[in-house]
Formats: structure tokens, C-alpha cells, sequence
């Protein structure tokens, strides 16, 4: 069989997450010119890394971001790069600051998005009615649906982090692939594929001409990362099991090279930005 056609992909996304880093021990080591050498160096960092600050906090203990990445960028990567940087450039400038010893090893992340992870679940769950399929019809549209809830927060390597996100896919010229018996296969792979791959999905539903998934990555798992192995094994399955069907249907790579793909969490971009904000208005009031 020859090599899976995907390996770079088009992509509409919006990737929004919520960093907290704090200071080794909680010590309140960030003086208030320390504070705006952050400032600064997160700007040159952000552009050298090609990352988009959305919103910071600055406390004596903590740095808190609101952050946009693309979707090449892993979190842990992100993270790495962020904690790195500002330890080297902070330390060069400080003498009083020790290398190691800024800040503490773990971190946390979660995703954020413009809506909450609910709303978007509501929405996958009725794609059916959404594009018109009723009584029979119905059929066609494959379903899957994680049995328990997952925890708020999942620990791993010091960090404490929740990363989910929607991730939409299209068939190759929106010709019509699945069926109740493709789908339901795509379905049972895919789900085997992310065991064995470190990931989790929470819900699918596959229509004749496109399909929705809900996952949970790993920090270190890109979102790229992850379409491309939902992409290129789902291709091999195809092409292994479902020959006639792509040759009748001249589907022969199954995707179009793209994909659509929105971070989810429990609350929005928007609430996380105006408590940061917030958080910085009081400790100016205050101070």
C-alpha cells in the first residue's frame, strides 16, 4: 500500500488556553520591576515563538496568560518555551534571581473556548437534525459517546491540565464516504487508534460527507499531531477494508487536506480575560 497523503493539512482554528506558572515555593520574587521586565520579554517572546498573547496576570508568585497557539503548537512545548525564555532573559537581568530556581517545575492548563465544552457537545449530539436526516435517514449518521465523565483535571509530569477540543473533518470533495456500516467501522478504529496513540475521545458522529469529534489531548500532543494520525489511519482502514467503496466513489484519499479545529472547556475565553483583568485591578487598588 502506498504512503498515507497527509502530512502538512490546511486549517481554520482558534486555539485558546489559560497557563498559570508560580514561583518555586510561592516565594513573592517578582518585584514590581521584575514584573514589567515580563512584560517586555513576553512580547519578544510571543513574536519570536509566532504565539498571541491574549491577556497576563502578574502577582509576586505567579504569572497567569491567556494565550493563542496554532495548531502545530504543542501545549507542554508552549509551556517549555514561555517558563524558558523569561528564566533565561529574567536571570541575565538579575542578578538577585537564580537560574532553576524561578520557577516551579509544574504547571497549569486548561483549554478555553467562545462557548463552553456543553454547548458544543449539545451541538455534536444533534448533527442528525441539524442536517436534515429524519426517520430512516437517520440511519446514516454513526454515533459515539464516552460512557463516564471524565475528571475536571487530569495530572501528569507536575502539571495539572484539561485540554479538550473540537475537531471537524471532510470528506474529499464532500462526496458522500460513509454509510451505517463505513461509519460504524470508522467509529470502532478510531477509537482503538487513540488508546494506542495516548488520547482520548469523548464523542463522534460521522455523516456520509464530514464527521465531528470531540478528544482530550496530552500537553505534549499537538492538535496537528492528532488530526494527522485520525487523517492518515483512517485512510490506511479505508483502503484496507472499504476498497469498493472508494473506488465507486473515486474518494481514493477519503479526506479533503484540511481541517477545522476550536478549543472547549468549562468556561469561555472571554470570562478568563475579564478575571485576569479583574485580578490585576484589585492588586493595583490595593497595592
Amino acid at each position: 500500500m502506498k504512503a498515507p497523503p497527509f502530512s502538512s493539512l490546511r486549517s481554520a482554528y482558534q486555539l485558546h488556553y489559560y497557563f498559570c506558572f508560580r514561583t518555586k515555593y510561592d516565594k513573592p520574587i517578582l518585584e514590581s520591576d521584575i514584573r514589567a521586565s515580563i512584560d517586555r520579554q513576553l512580547k519578544e517572546i510571543f513574536e519570536y515563538c509566532d504565539f498571541h498573547l491574549l491577556e497576563r496576570d502578574l502577582g509576586e508568585n505567579h504569572l497567569r496568560l491567556v494565550v493563542s497557539l496554532r495548531p502545530e503548537h504543542s501545549v507542554a512545548e508552549a509551556i517549555k518555551k514561555i517558563k524558558g525564555n523569561l528564566s533565561r532573559l529574567l536571570c541575565a537581568e538579575y542578578e538577585k534571581l537564580e537560574a532553576g530556581r524561578l520557577w516551579s517545575r509544574g504547571y497549569f492548563a486548561k483549554s478555553v473556548g467562545t462557548v463552553d465544552e456543553s454547548v458544543v457537545a449539545r451541538y455534536i449530539a444533534n448533527q442528525a437534525g441539524h442536517h436534515g436526516y429524519t426517520l430512516g435517514s437517520a440511519s446514516l449518521i454513526c454515533s459515539y459517546d464516552e460512557p463516564n465523565e471524565p475528571p475536571p483535571l487530569f495530572f501528569h509530569n507536575h502539571a495539572a491540565f484539561y485540554l479538550a477540543y473540537h475537531i471537524s473533518l471532510e470528506t474529499t470533495r464532500h462526496i458522500p464516504v460513509f454509510d451505517d456500516v463505513t461509519g460504524a467501522a470508522l467509529i470502532e478504529y478510531w477509537l482503538r487508534v487513540a488508546q494506542n496513540k495516548g488520547f482520548e475521545i469523548a464523542q463522534i458522529r460521522v455523516l456520509p460527507d464530514h464527521c465531528h469529534i470531540r478528544v482530550r489531548l496530552m500537553p505534549s500532543m499537538s492538535v496537528l499531531e492528532c488530526v494527522l494520525i485520525l487523517m492518515n489511519n483512517s485512510w490506511s482502514m479505508m483502503n484496507d477494508r472499504f476498497w469498493g467503496v472508494l473506488k465507486q466513489t473515486d474518494a481514493w484519499d477519503v479526506w479533503e487536506p484540511s481541517f477545522y479545529a476550536g478549543t472547549l472547556g468549562d468556561v469561555t475565553t472571554a470570562e478568563v480575560k475579564a478575571y485576569l483583568r479583574s485580578a490585576e485591578t484589585r492588586r493595583t487598588r490595593d497595592s
